[in-house]
């Protein structure tokens, strides 16, 4: 029996229209709005960064906002999609390693000191990389070994490198 969201509720409103992309994962749109929703059985896959993320944006960590979250799916699930949208070379397709940065400044949008977190693509380099390779939310301790970010603070990646 194949799941169908028409005429039911979204975050977004009643939801007008759909697209199953795999079994488990439907595309879903209503007058205004849309975006990704995925079973429960399949949610392991995606990380848990990423479900934040979506939570953040939709109530829901089964529920992929079209304009923020969606590229979650694409991440987690890239079997189900065209390669133009798991590999954009624009830079117009985020990354796990965004992602994971985008919803840690979410959780903690500025430093000790009250100075804002920079965005994404104002961060050196060599931050970016240990992002992607590690894209998981970073610990923040008072550390005199670290970076200091204000107030003897210390942001630390899995690399010990600091954010700025």
């Amino acid at each position: 029996m194949t799941l169908s969201f028409i005429g039911k509720s979204s975050p977004w409103g009643i939801v007008q229209d759909e697209e199953v992309i795999a079994d488990g994962i439907i595309y879903v749109s209503t007058s205004s709005h849309g975006g990704i929703w995925v079973d429960r059985a399949l949610l392991p896959r995606i990380t848990k960064e990423m479900k934040d993320y979506a939570e953040y944006w939709s109530g829901s960590s089964q529920w992929f906002e079209e304009d923020c979250a969606a590229q979650c799916v694409v991440l987690s699930f890239p079997e189900y999609f065209p390669a133009d949208q798991v590999e954009d070379e624009g830079g117009s397709v985020m990354t796990h390693g965004e992602i994971a940065y985008r919803e840690d400044v979410r959780r903690r949008g500025v430093y000790p000191d009250g100075q804002p977190r920079r965005d994404w693509f104002e961060l050196d380099d060599l931050v970016r990389s240990t992002w992607e390779k590690n894209p998981t939310a970073r610990d923040y301790e008072e550390d005199d070994d670290s970076e200091a970010l204000g107030d003897g603070y210390a942001y630390r990646d899995y690399a010990g490198q600091g954010e700025g």
